[in-house]
């Protein structure tokens, strides 16, 4: 089984306990409101999507990033595989998590 490494879009690594960023706030009260920790990442999956004959093409590989504001709420957000090797795969968040870092 290959080394798993989840980057934010700045190449900051991303695991379990790692607080982040959610969205792009634009004040600081939003800031306090947007930061969440990272509490599961799941095991990478192929994700498909259906054609229009209904027939399902593979999009590629991604894991979810569960996260939970300070108020208890939970957002799932992914990061798809962008690089891969035998040994090790990277897998890159789209832009919705910064990690906040120290």
């Amino acid at each position: 089984m290959p080394e798993i490494e989840i980057l934010d879009m700045f190449g900051n690594e991303i695991k379990v306990g790692t607080k982040v960023i959610f969205g792009e706030p634009e004040s600081t009260i939003e800031v306090i409101n947007q930061t969440a920790e990272v509490t599961e990442i799941s095991e990478p999956d192929m994700t498909f999507h259906e054609d229009e004959h209904g027939c399902d093409i593979a999009d590629g590989y991604e894991v979810i990033i569960t996260i939970k504001f300070a108020d208890g709420d939970i957002e799932n957000c992914t990061a798809r595989l962008t690089e891969f090797d035998p040994d090790h795969e990277i897998y890159e968040d789209g832009g919705d998590l910064r990690v906040i870092t120290g």
